[in-house]
């Protein structure tokens, strides 16, 4: 793949990233204050960053070929965050807006985050297939591969976000928080299982 397009491909992942996050960060009362134009020139900002920082790996991949593939996991890696993040508290905004008290951490969070980590999951193997690992295979047991991997990090992913939520000793927080916090034990774990199976399962050339 050509500098150009990874550079250009790093800056919409990048820029997908920073609108992804802005549900988060109004969902934890980050952005009170702050006007919506402020919040989109943000977004925008972190895709100029990452194109650079794309564009740097590409200039050290020459000498060191895997830094560049690195640089794409790590990236794809941020965008799966937050599309998990995004859609999880976006659905959270949307329930909450319906049914006041309707989002509780419990049996309904862990839908809500099975909802969120599905979308993640296929944005994950869309990015990682075509740029991150550049598969070019037309075979269909290469989805049911990653889908085998996928399901392990599901559960994994799941079951780490809804019990950490669940500590008592995160009472002291909101539930958006304590959902947020849950999230993040549960995307650090499942993400270390998914590079794994990827590069060596997956996508394994």
């Amino acid at each position: 793949m050509s500098t150009q397009k990874n550079v250009l491909l790093g800056g919409l992942a990048g820029t997908l990233v920073g609108l992804l996050s802005l549900p988060v960060l109004k969902n934890v009362h980050a952005l009170q204050g702050i006007p919506l134009v402020y919040e989109i020139a943000g977004a925008l900002g972190l895709g100029l960053v990452t194109m650079l920082g794309i564009w740097v790996a590409v200039k050290i991949a020459y000498y060191i070929p895997v830094v560049l593939q690195i640089a794409k996991f790590v990236v794809v890696g941020a965008l799966n965050t937050f599309v998990d993040f995004g859609v999880l508290n976006i659905l959270i905004l949307i329930l909450n807006a319906w049914v006041p008290g309707f989002f509780a951490l419990g049996t309904p969070y862990a839908l809500v985050k099975g909802v969120s980590f599905i979308f993640s999951e296929f944005n994950s193997f869309l990015w990682n297939k075509f740029w991150t690992f550049g598969s070019d295979k037309r075979e269909v047991r290469e989805l049911f591969k990653f889908y085998a991997v996928g399901i392990g990090g599901f559960i994994i992913n799941v079951t780490t976000a809804t019990l950490v939520a669940s500590l008592p000793g995160l009472g002291g927080f909101d539930t958006a928080i304590r959902a947020n916090i849950g999230a993040a034990a549960g995307t650090f774990i499942a993400l270390t299982w998914n590079f794994v199976g990827y590069k060596f399962f997956v996508f394994k050339r």
